[in-house]
Order: C-alpha cells, then structure tokens, then sequence
C-alpha cells in the first residue's frame, strides 16, 4: 500500500465513520453517556473562544490520559506561565473531573470524530502551538489535520500492548505514515519502543512511565481531618479503587470475612465508572450488606460506601488505611497505583496488570505493592494493616521517595523537550 494510497484510505473511512457514528452518539446522549449540549464539540464546533497567546493542546483517552494531562499542564506552567491549555477527552467522566480540577487559563473539549470535516475545523478554531497526544491514542486524520496546520506534534506516554502492535503489523505502510507525523515520541516502556522503531527513522526516547509526574495527593486540613473523623468514625477503612464489574463481588465476600474480626470497619467501593453506583448498591444488597451511597447521602450507615462522584480520591485515601487497586482481578489489565503511593498507603492490587506491569515491578520490589489474586491473601494482608494502625509503613514511604526522585528526573527530561518542540515549530512558522 502507497503512502498516497493509505492517506486516501483513511480519509475515506473517516468520512465513512462519521455517518455511521451519528445515530450512535445520538443514542449514547440518550443513554447519558454523551453530554446533548454538547454533541457538537463532536463534529469539530465550539462554543469557547480560543484563548490569545500560545495555546498547548492535550488530549487523553479518558480519567487516567486526563489525570497525566494535568499533571504535564502543571510543569510546564511553572516554565511558561502565560501558557494556557486545551484539553480533549473522550468520556463524560473524564470531564467532570477536568471540570474539578482545571485551573485558570485551562479548558475543555470533547475529542472530535475523526473525520476529515470534523477534525478540520477543530484545528481551524483552536489553532494550537503544540499537540500532545496520550498513551494509545492514535487518531489518524486529527493527526494529518495537525501536521497540515504546521502544528508540531508529541506522542507521550506511548503504550501499545500485544494486541495493538498485532493490528498495525497488518498495515505497516499505514501505520509508519502515522507515526511518522510525529515530532517526538516518549514510551512508557521498552516493549513500545523497539515496535515503533520499526516504523519510524529515530527510535522513541524512553524516559519512563510519566504517570510518576502525578503531582502529591491533596493535603487535607486539619479541620477537614476532624470533619472526615466525626462524620465517618474512627473504624478501620479499606479502599478499592477503580473497581470494575465483577470485582465487586470478590471484594465484598472479603470484606464480610473482615467484618467478623472487625465489625466496625468500613470498605469504600470507589468504582472506575461512577454511573454504576445503583448498579453496585444493588450487589450490596444481595450480600446483605448495609450500604450506603456517597451521591445519596453524605453521612455514611453500614459497612460499606459506594464512592460514585467525581475527583475526591483525596477525601477517600485519606481516610483509608489501606488501598486495592481494582482493573487487575480476571481480565483486567490494571490501573494506576502511583496516586495511592504518593498517598503513603499500603498497595494491594491483583495479578492482571499488563498496563502497568514495568512500574508494578518496580514498586513491588520496594514492597510497596503486593500482588495476589487469593481472595483469603487479601483479606489477611488488610487483617494485618488493621491490627499495625499506630505503626509508620516504612515501605510505602520508601516508595513515596522513589516516585519522586523519578519524578524530578522525568520533569527534565520531558518538559525541557516540548518547550523546545513547541519553540521550533513556533520559528518554522514565523
């Protein structure tokens, strides 16, 4: 296949997939996984003005992409402060969360379809001096419109499991157009890297995971302490986070052989998708468990509190003694567990982290994290972080520590770089 060939090709399924994603983002507004007001954002239309001065763009997947998003946005402010930022995400979760968490001279906008209509005019309004792209998303023609409007273009975070790198070996001619538009590639790991070599005339630098740029969890006040205290007890509490259906489950039959040593303590669901918070009440309910929901009613009864809001992981690491970390029991592939460990918790997560494996290991042998899948293993390991309450974990510091001295050293060895690429394309222009 022709380089010629594959971009004609792609804009045709481009146009293709807009007619057919019509009728499905209508029928996800419908179900309220789309916001109505803001359907139009999906063909590439804005109601915001695009801000003066230079503009940084960042787009991220979904909540974890965002979380890393904001997190460069920080560092590289701190550098050029009069910089703002545009962010794109794809779910509603993603920006309820931005929503909470942005900043001045921060916005955000839905990611448009990929067509070459819809990814035009986006371009044409936002105009941005530098785009960042996230992880795995690869948008092909949002990628040709950039590099057509002279926008220099990054790739961070590059991750690509097993499967993605099967898909594009089909099509390799393709898939080297693609990556080739690129400026500059970070990987998250080795793996990544050594594939899009193969595709690409520089091999993508491999500073690491940049999800250990994640800025320290918020400090609670003092007085928020005593609040959190007087409205949740003093009763051992357990956390899993990003939970995912059919987790839930495991986790309660857990949690009701802990509640026969330790009546009072409480386990927080803070499910990866909060919309199914009555979905979980439910499953609760059937394991005859007093639950209560966050969203219903913010004095928790029962031994359990399903968590189903958006950007609080503050408030409930907080209060936690101890944290799972869901995404990683039968196929899940893991989730990030570098916000608990800045947290200074002790870790627990399944076996199934292919996401994240490099930096499970990592951590792993700080003892920081304990991986297990044995449903009696994870209730004794919490057993035990009840029963050591008044005793510092030496090992979750210990990682504190490691994350951020790796902390420091990606800061200079990425954000120097996109001040640099975003320079340069800024003099090309000119």
């Amino acid at each position: 296949m022709s380089k010629p060939f594959a971009i004609f090709t792609l804009k045709t399924i481009g146009v293709l997939l807009g007619l057919a994603l019509l009728p499905v983002l209508l029928f996800r507004a419908i179900k309220g996984k789309e916001e109505p007001k803001r359907l139009g954002e999906r063909w590439g239309a804005s109601k915001v003005a695009r801000p003066s001065g230079r503009l940084v763009w960042i787009h991220g997947a979904s909540v974890g992409e965002s979380v890393l998003g904001l997190s460069l946005a920080a560092k590289m402010a701190e550098q050029q402060p009069e910089l703002s930022f545009l962010f794109t995400s794809g779910t509603r979760t993603s920006a309820q969360m931005l929503a909470k968490q942005m900043q001045r001279r921060q916005c955000h906008q839905y990611l448009p379809m990929d067509t070459p209509g819809a990814t035009a005019r986006f371009i044409r309004h936002w105009r941005p001096d530098l785009a960042i792209f996230l992880e795995s998303e690869i948008w092909p023609n949002l990628i040709f419109a950039s590099k057509t409007a002279g926008i220099p273009l990054a790739l961070l975070n590059a991750r690509m499991n097993q499967a993605s790198r099967d898909k594009w070996q089909k099509l390799p001619t393709m898939f080297s157009h693609i990556i080739g538009q690129f400026n500059w590639i970070s990987a998250a790991d080795t793996a990544t890297a050594d594939f899009l070599d193969l595709y690409r005339t520089s091999k993508p630098d491999v500073p690491g995971n940049l999800k250990l740029l994640q800025p320290v969890a918020k400090q609670i006040s003092k007085a928020e302490q005593d609040l959190q205290r007087q409205t949740f007890g003093r009763t051992p509490v357990w956390l899993a986070a990003s939970t995912h259906a059919g987790e839930e489950q495991i986790l309660l039959q857990v949690h009701q052989k802990i509640l026969q040593q330790h009546p009072q303590a409480l386990l927080i669901l803070l499910p990866r998708h909060p919309e199914r918070g009555q979905e979980i009440e439910t499953i609760c309910q059937q394991a005859e468990l007093q639950t209560s929901r966050w969203t219903m009613a913010q004095q928790p009864k029962g031994s359990v509190l399903i968590a189903d809001t958006i950007g609080e992981m503050p408030l409930w690491l907080n209060l936690a003694d101890i944290v799972f970390i869901g995404g990683s029991l039968g196929a899940g592939k893991g989730h990030n567990p570098l916000e608990a460990i800045r947290a200074k918790k002790p870790v627990l997560s399944g076996t199934h982290i292919a996401s994240f494996a490099q930096l499970y290991a990592e951590l792993t042998a700080l003892d920081a994290v304990t991986l297990t899948d044995d449903q009696q293993q994870i209730g004794q390991l919490i057993l035990q972080r009840f029963a050591n309450l008044k005793t510092e974990n030496v090992s979750s510091k210990r990682a504190n520590d490691w994350v951020e001295a790796q902390s420091q050293a990606l800061e200079t060895a990425v954000i120097q770089p996109l001040l640099a690429l975003m320079k340069a394309g800024k003099n090309e222009s000119a």
